[in-house]
């Protein structure tokens, strides 16, 4: 049925072209403010130039660039306003003019201003604003991108639809490679009410709140985020870590506030958090090591006895080894200074075989044997 629709469609087709001044390139914005008359189709036409907007949106999410051209300028020569055949044109274009070193310059004019265009003929339409900015991404204007990505969201209605979704995603993530956690945060936490089920977005949204944390309560916030990313992805160690470290820094932004009753709070959710961790992972020495810091600088008993299991979970963690030599140098017993510089020894061999000390930290080491 479909291949009948799009034999019907291309038997009707007029090529579209562009016209252009002779020897001239015009820029994107001639490009994108042309008329381009929408054509007048059956219902069976539009139909199939649907098909084949999907056709070329598909060709283009498995990278079949030149596929996702000539579908694009197929549904064009049907209808030139077809926004979205438009919009992949214009992506498929751009990467097409990186293919020279130095890019082709005119080719991705022409790209920026078919996805221009797409975006003045269907201002609304989710998918052709992420088209657009993917288009800018493409041409290395990441900052560009998450405007475009915003300035779409900004004209919609919020909708739980797919694509509005995709929009989202990507412009929460191109304002968080930029670093800008604070632009991110309120497309990643849109992001993480429609994805629920996805850890990875629960914990990038987690790891963009602890970075901007300036409260306990936002601290926090992260901290149940990772939590929820640990719940969806069990066996995700740095998930678990990152609950600890959230409460942890909730409990240090509650002692900077005077929060006494929130600092126990917090440090009570990080034991926790550490002990349910070491339980699950068994052979990492990581959550007795962040048991032991939490205990050594809240100068609470047991931060000896926790690098100790740290280090029998797994005899190779430096930080473990490093911390607890530290520790057992600060005592006033010389058996412990002894058994402190063991430990220096070790770290020594196991930097040896498999690095891990900073030059710094190599010296500093080796200068305490020494005495």
């Amino acid at each position: 049925m479909i291949h009948t629709m799009l034999r019907v469609l291309c038997s009707l087709a007029v090529l579209f072209t562009l016209g252009a001044c002779a020897g001239v390139a015009p820029s994107s914005e001639e490009i994108a403010l042309r008329e381009y008359p929408a054509a007048s189709l059956t219902d069976l036409e539009r139909s199939a130039l649907k098909q084949m907007e999907l056709a070329a949106e598909a060709a283009l999410a498995e990278g079949q660039h030149e596929r996702a051209r000539q579908i694009a300028e197929t549904a064009l020569s049907v209808d030139p306003a077809a926004a979205r055949a438009r919009a992949v044109l214009g992506v498929a274009l751009m990467y097409e003019s990186q293919r020279s070193k130095p890019p082709d310059l005119a080719l991705s004019q022409r790209a920026d201003g078919e996805t221009l265009a797409a975006v003045r003929i269907s201002p609304l339409d989710p998918v052709v604003a992420l088209l657009r900015a993917r288009c800018l991404a493409q041409a290395g204007h990441l900052s560009a991108a998450a405007a475009a990505g915003e300035a779409g969201l900004l004209l919609q209605a919020r909708s739980m639809d797919a694509e509005y979704t995709a929009l989202v995603e990507a412009t929460a993530n191109w304002c968080y490679e930029l670093g800008e956690e604070r632009r991110a945060n309120r497309w990643l936490a849109q992001l993480a009410q429609r994805k629920p089920e996805d850890a990875a977005v629960q914990f990038r949204f987690g790891a963009n709140l602890l970075v901007i944390a300036d409260t306990p309560v936002l601290a926090a916030s992260a901290a149940r985020a990772f939590a929820r990313s640990a719940e969806l992805a069990p066996n995700d160690l740095a998930a678990h870590c990152a609950v600890i470290a959230a409460y942890v820094r909730a409990a240090e932004l509650a002692e900077q506030a005077g929060k006494s009753d929130d600092l126990t709070k917090f440090l009570d959710a990080a034991n926790q958090a550490c002990s349910a961790a070491a339980a699950r992972f068994p052979q990492s020495g990581e959550p007795l090591f962040r048991l032991a810091v939490i205990r050594e600088q809240h100068q609470a008993t047991g931060a000896r006895a926790a690098y100790e299991s740290a280090l029998k979970a797994e005899p190779e963690h430096l930080a473990a080894l490093l911390n607890l030599a530290a520790l057992l140098l600060s005592s006033p017993e010389l058996p412990d200074q002894e058994v402190a510089k063991d430990l220096y020894r070790r770290a020594l061999l196991i930097d040896a075989a498999h690095g891990g000390l900073k030059s710094g930290e190599r010296k500093s080491i080796e200068a305490r044997l020494k005495n």
